[in-house]
């Protein structure tokens, strides 16, 4: 049994099954056109001897009314057309055109017979146009009809029935006219179309159209044909007739009576009037043999038998019917209906079948040879003629029925057999009669295949796909395979072991024999051993084993065992200042060795005051604007966490630096708008800096460095500035311009690219001789008046300080001052003297001399940890806070122009020089406790710990130049001098002054007035809660030179 295809430019497709041969040609084709060789075709040359197929002749039997459209060459079998053949009166109504003949070939020497059936498909060309039913027609309508509605305009029907070829659209040749058109494709081929309004309508204006529609096919060019429609504005039935489906079946008997209704169609209209009257027919469109078998009444729409029905082979008749509505423009709907005539009458054969050996089922081995005989097979039927001629088919491949004598066969194995591929074949025997319509009978019998060891096991697949996760206990099951052996008993009982190689021996392999389960004896981690692979063999337990293997790929599981880590410890990037919110600042790297969702990971910063975020990526972006004269540097900690169960996360920090911007403008010192003035005397020479511009500017380097310049019309040949110190410098003597003032207006810009500038406006008054006087009068008074303030304040704070003092030692219980000397004890000293000085609470160097290097001994040096705790948190201390305390006196200010002795300069940062005039760090500011007083250490050490307070490292000589203006001169046109600018002179007593000559070259006065005066033993009494009040006589008190009021 065979089946051929061949597919061709003319003859498109040839399909061979067993007997019958499948062409396919076009349509209007000449005559004599090659279709195809049966001889060749049909594969007759394989079952008989070439000598043989030689004598074969070929010829169509009679019998199909399109017998004429064909031809054979009684030879060579070679078919071809005799006449052109049109698709369209062929099979006019059908979408698929097919041709069924018969051909015959018997041998001219043998008795060989044998028929073909030829089927030809006949494919459709785009042979036709659309065809209008007339070629113009006119149409009314109403002009109030409303945009949107549509009337039914004639339909063109294409003969061509292919999709490709047949009606395809309309369209209207007019453009500009208020109409379009629209149209759906019937059943039959034909169209309702509907001429849209698309704009309202105005009789007055226009009271008819000439439209020409266009119906074009899908053909390639397309072919076309034209209506003209004349179209008169006047009145709408716009409801097509419903029915309640668009497909009936019906199935009725080959011998239903003429006249039988078999269906009523009901179709409604939701309009009124006649518009809802509705009329059935059948459609014009289909087959004659249709219109001649069926009838429908007008009315009632029932469908009825109009001659008897022929048995159709099974395939239902399909009768279009239409209901329409009886409006002016009337609308149709279609259905179709599927009519199944069911064949009746005639017997069928009967069938016999013996299987062979004698059994209720056939048992064969599965390697049984072709062409043995398992079952023979009579069948009788006792009609006559032939209704009682049979042949008989079965429906297996592997077995084959043949035919011994009339209606005599036996069945064959066909192919050979496979139990695993079939173990069991149902055979069914179809025996079939020649009637009208013809008759069948089937058996059906069963066929069991023995087995033979014919199989390999075979595995479920050829490569294993597993997994095992990281960190697994030893002993942990890797992977199970399968492997299935389709032969029976021992053929199918399958063995399993491991193919040795390094991976089985490194990881430690072994597999279950019987179950296929491999385990290791090993814990895999995946960073080091992501995967492995090995092989397993499977075999049978056969007396000849086969065997098959099969290849495992393992993968190991990815746990989440792994931090992950930044690239870099500390990331450091760097930023512009002023940028808006949202700015990028630079991304964060991290990798992570895990895989998976474990491998992926987001960065995160912890919520605080730094003015960053950090997106799940990694970008870091600002949240505000920065400033960097506010801050320049940011440092903080970033985060980055994977997505494992439980996530593991690592820390890096970041540190940002905004860059400058230049967005700050100098900002004068001086002058400003409450010191905009400078006095200078009418002497100064050419080339006297008379002032100084300061100003400041926030930005960093040339953004933050300033120029300076003087604008005015008045001063250019006088002054002028220096661009880089702001110096304003006299060009000549102002003896010619004493008493006047000039306005200037200072300018200070900075050097960034784009750069600022600010401004502003100062006086310079050149003054005369009297005005000098006048102003050095004025000064000499208010200092005056400070010094004698100053006294007035001291003597009071010193007065109180002492009468405190009285009343609390009046309080103090001789047990308690017992009890305090026995705190301060020292256990591990017997001395005296070191009892008293454990509670020195300074370590003191040079404390005889403060510009010596002697040392204090070591037990002089610190104070008892313990012995101090012991003080009592609420203890109160008036004695003065000389922590950094630099002496602050008012200084007139000089004239500008005059060169001013030179002065030491206080160093802030020096805490330990023998001559700091600060504090050490051991000295807290709290002076003497009465213990230390009382037991006659506090003279001694005070005047020591004072005396190392004061700075011995002078600066070198500078000149200041204030900026304030002054008024004040000395009639002898002198600056006054300041009490820390007296010059030097032999050294006094430390009640007045001190001398110091702590360096070479470096001698000076501080005049700091220092009362040591021999205490009273103090007592030390609590009451009312108060602890005590501890003083020290030191009065800091100004010393003046004799020229200085």
């Amino acid at each position: 049994m065979w089946r051929c295809s061949v597919f061709m430019s003319i003859f498109l497709l040839v399909t061979c099954h067993g007997r019958e041969i499948i062409y396919s040609i076009d349509e209007e084709i000449p005559n004599g056109t090659y279709i195809g060789n049966v001889a060749m075709d049909s594969n007759l040359m394989s079952e008989m001897t070439p000598s043989d197929f030689r004598t074969l002749r070929y010829s169509i039997l009679s019998g199909d009314s399109y017998v004429s459209l064909f031809t054979i060459n009684q030879t060579s079998g070679n078919l071809y057309t005799a006449q052109v053949v049109d698709r369209e009166q062929v099979c006019r109504f059908s979408t698929v055109c097919k041709i069924s003949l018969e051909a015959a070939a018997q041998s001219s020497i043998r008795s060989f017979f044998t028929k073909i059936l030829l089927t030809i498909y006949i494919q459709d060309i785009n042979d036709h146009s659309p065809v209008f039913p007339r070629s113009s027609m006119r149409l009314d309508i109403p002009e109030s009809t409303l945009i949107g509605n549509s009337f039914t305009i004639d339909g063109a029907k294409d003969a061509d029935t292919s999709p490709n070829y047949t009606l395809n659209s309309y369209t209207l040749e007019q453009t500009n006219s208020p109409f379009s058109l629209s149209f759906v494709k019937n059943l039959d081929g034909t169209s309702i179309v509907k001429l849209v309004v698309d704009k309202a309508l105005d009789r007055e204006v226009q009271d008819s159209y000439n439209l020409i529609v266009i119906a074009s096919d899908g053909g390639n060019p397309p072919r076309s044909e034209k209506l003209l429609v004349n179209v008169r504005i006047t009145d709408v039935n716009d409801n097509a007739p419903m029915l309640s489906s668009t497909i009936y079946n019906v199935s009725v008997k080959e011998d239903i009576a003429v006249g039988s209704v078999i269906l009523t169609l009901s179709a409604t209209d939701l309009d009124t009037g006649k518009n809802a009257d509705i009329r059935y027919r059948l459609s014009s469109h289909q087959s004659e043999n249709i219109k001649q078998l069926f009838a429908i009444n007008e009315t009632t729409g029932e469908l009825s038998v109009a001659k008897t029905l022929p048995y159709n082979d099974g395939n239902p008749y399909r009768v279009i019917v239409e209901a329409s509505d009886l409006g002016d423009q009337p609308l149709t709907t279609q259905t179709s209906v599927k009519v199944t005539v069911i064949d009746s009458g005639n017997n069928p054969p009967e069938i016999h079948v013996t299987l062979l050996p004698t059994s209720d089922v056939a048992r064969i081995s599965e390697d049984t040879s072709v062409d043995a005989a398992i079952a023979h097979v009579v069948v009788i039927d006792s009609d006559s003629g032939m209704n009682g001629y049979v042949t008989c088919t079965l429906d297996n491949s592997y077995f084959r029925i043949d035919r011994l004598e009339v209606n005599e066969y036996k069945v064959t194995v066909a192919q050979p057999l496979d139990r695993e591929t079939s173990p069991n074949h149902t055979i069914t025997i179809v025996c079939s009669d020649s009637g009208n319509p013809p008759l069948t009978s089937t058996h059906t019998f069963k066929v069991i295949i023995l087995d033979s060891n014919d199989n390999a096991p075979k595995f479920s697949s050829n490569i294993y796909q597993g997994s095992i996760p990281e960190n697994n206990r030893k002993g942990a099951q890797v992977i199970r395979v399968q492997a299935t052996d389709a032969d029976e008993g021992i053929n199918g009982e399958v063995r399993y072991q491991l193919l040795s190689s390094n991976e089985t021996l490194q990881y430690q392999l072994a597999i279950d024999a019987v179950t296929g389960s491999v385990t290791t004896g090993i814990s895999f981690d995946r960073e080091i051993i992501p995967s492995f692979v090995f092989k397993i063999i499977a075999s049978d337990k056969g007396s000849e084993p086969l065997s098959a293997t099969a290849t495992v790929m393992v993968k190991v599981i990815d746990e989440n065992d792994v931090a992950p880590t930044f690239l870099e410890n500390m990331f450091l990037f760097k930023v512009s200042e002023q940028k808006p919110p949202g700015t990028t600042v630079g991304r964060l790297m991290a990798g992570d060795l895990d895989e998976g969702v474990n491998k992926e990971f987001e960065f995160y910063v912890e919520s605080g005051t730094q003015p960053f975020n950090v997106t799940k990526d990694g970008v870091v972006l600002t949240t505000r604007s920065l400033d960097r004269e506010s801050q320049e540097i940011f440092e903080f900690a970033v985060f980055v966490a994977d997505k494992g169960q439980p996530p593991k996360s690592s820390s890096a920090r970041v540190k940002v630096t905004v860059a400058d911007e230049n967005d700050n403008s100098p900002r004068f010192l001086f002058p400003t708008s409450t010191n905009n003035s400078v006095l200078v005397s009418q002497n100064i020479k050419p080339g006297t800096i008379i002032a100084r511009l300061r100003a400041r500017d926030p930005d960093k380097e040339q953004n933050g460095q300033i120029t300076y310049g003087i604008e005015g019309t008045n001063f250019s040949e006088v002054l002028y500035a220096n661009i880089d110190t702001g110096d304003i410098i006299a060009k000549k003597a102002l003896e010619e311009y004493s008493g006047q003032t000039f306005s200037l207006v200072a300018v200070a810009r900075d050097r960034g690219l784009v750069f600022q500038i600010s401004r502003m406006e100062f006086f310079v008054k050149v003054a005369g001789a009297e005005s000098l006087a006048s102003n050095s009068q004025t000064n000499i008074t208010i200092v005056i008046v400070l010094v004698t303030v100053t006294l007035a304040l001291s003597g009071f704070i010193i007065l109180t300080i002492c009468i405190i003092r009285w009343l609390d030692n009046n309080r103090k219980d001789p047990r308690e001052i017992m009890k305090v000397e026995k705190t301060f004890s020292s256990p591990s000293d017997t001395k005296e003297i070191d009892h008293k000085l454990s509670i020195a609470n300074r370590y003191i160097e040079g404390a005889d001399d403060p510009c010596s290097m002697k040392k204090v001994p070591n037990h002089h040096r610190y104070i008892d940890s313990l012995d101090v705790d012991r003080r009592h948190k609420s203890q109160v201390t008036f004695a003065p806070d000389i922590k950094d305390e630099e002496t602050s006196l008012s200084v007139p200010n000089p004239v500008y122009g005059e060169h001013l002795p030179n002065f030491p300069r206080h160093q802030t940062e020096d805490n330990q020089s023998n001559c700091s005039m600060n504090s050490t760090n051991s000295d807290s500011g709290r002076g003497l406790s009465d213990d230390e007083a009382r037991d006659g250490i506090g003279r001694g050490m005070l005047y020591h710990s004072r005396k190392g307070k004061f700075r011995s490292s002078m600066p070198s000589p500078i000149n200041i130049l204030h900026q304030e203006r002054s008024t004040n001169f000395f009639p002898d046109r002198t600056s006054p001098l300041s009490p820390i600018n007296l010059p030097a002179r032999a050294g006094s007593s430390h009640g007045s002054s001190f001398k110091y000559q702590c360096r070479q070259n470096t001698n000076f006065d501080v005049h700091h007035t220092f009362s040591f005066h021999e205490k009273p033993r103090l007592q030390e009494q609590d009451s009312d809660g108060t602890s005590g009040i501890h003083t020290m006589e030191e009065i800091p008190s100004p010393h003046f030179s004799g020229n200085v009021v």
